[in-house]
């Protein structure tokens, strides 16, 4: 019997995008009717921690969630686990790697400041663009600050936490595939102290050894579940380890081949787990 729904969001409960509703009436109606049964759902996303707060008001349930790809595990609005990445560490593959011009700008996740957005190859045009195109995210827009100053300040916080970095190639198919291409050329830069991951037009960069499905095995020995209790659904390359855990794997239907070959069932929407996981 499936007892916890594990979902990424981009790409995944957020599709078809609802940029203002945020979810599909159908992906709402399922995640409550998953919540009414007495099933746990869990959210499983590179986003940091403010979007369980906007999903729960959704749905007036409470969600778990593993934020920033697996680096932090909330449970019940309490951080029980983190990996941030040292800022040395941090400060290093910034520093090595801003000349390469196909890479256009980066993004710095954390605990306690708004993300850092550094441009590195954008003209003020482009540059303007980005914001736009940040805007009209709407209420999924994660709060935020351009420009080297604010990584400085990041950097320099001994509170601060960094969790997640990304590399960004741009935007459109041909920046996605350039992305997936430079996974392996960076995978191996940082081999031995931080993961790479691809997932969309970025590369994203964690802590050795962190992954989704790390966090999630984390979280499921909290909630003394077992493996084959789990069902894990994504449609990108940061969901890989998720399907290759547990046996219970979907994908989302638009994912590239190459993340499809390793789940177990191809789907074209969150609500069509209802036929596999409410039958029990």
């Amino acid at each position: 019997m499936i007892k916890l729904l594990a979902t990424d969001l981009d790409g995944t409960l957020f599709y078809p995008k609802k940029k203002i509703k945020v979810l599909s009436e159908k992906n709402k109606a399922f995640l409550r009717e998953v919540i009414k049964a007495n099933k746990e759902v869990v959210l499983v996303s590179g986003r940091n921690f403010y979007v369980a707060d906007i999903i729960g008001k959704k749905l007036h349930h409470h969600v778990d969630m593993i934020a920033c790809n697996g680096a932090c595990v909330y449970v019940d609005n309490k951080l029980i686990d983190e990996t941030p990445i040292e800022k040395k560490i941090v400060k290093d593959i910034f520093e090595k790697s801003r000349k390469d011009k196909r890479i256009v700008a980066w993004t710095f996740m954390s605990n306690n400041h708004k993300m850092v957005i550094v441009p590195t190859h954008l003209n003020f045009f482009i540059r303007f663009l980005l914001r736009i195109g940040l805007f009209l995210q709407f209420n999924m827009q994660e709060p935020y600050n351009m420009g080297k100053k604010y990584l400085k300040r990041l950097l320099e916080d001994d509170s601060a936490h960094i969790y997640k970095v990304m590399a960004i190639m741009g935007l459109g198919e041909k920046k996605e595939k350039l992305a997936q291409a430079m996974t392996d050329e960076y995978l191996n830069i940082v081999n031995g102290y931080l993961e790479a991951t691809w997932s969309g037009e970025a590369i994203e960069f964690m802590k050795k050894g962190v992954s989704k499905a790390n966090a999630l095995k984390k979280l499921i020995d909290v909630l003394k579940l077992e493996r084959n209790e789990i069902a894990v659904i994504g449609d990108s390359g940061n969901d890989v380890s998720m399907f290759k855990e547990f046996e219970h794997s979907f994908v989302m239907s638009h994912a590239p081949e190459e993340i499809k070959k390793f789940a177990s069932t191809v789907v074209d929407n969150v609500y069509d787990l209802k036929n596999y996981i409410m039958k029990e």
